[in-house]
């Protein structure tokens, strides 16, 4: 099966924009989040077909 992937955002990601994902889940108001996996992905995995 082929998946036609396609990036909602249209740009690489900055370590900028990766840093900030990692200083919220380091953080007190990431205290009630867990057991979830956040994709930093722009949104790629969004737009698959059904």
């Amino acid at each position: 099966m082929t998946f036609a992937l396609t990036s909602l955002v249209w740009s690489a990601g900055e370590p900028r924009e990766i840093a900030e994902i990692i200083a919220f889940l380091a953080s007190p108001a990431s205290s009630y989040i867990n057991g979830a996996i956040p994709f930093a992905n722009g949104g790629e995995l969004s737009t698959l077909p059904g």
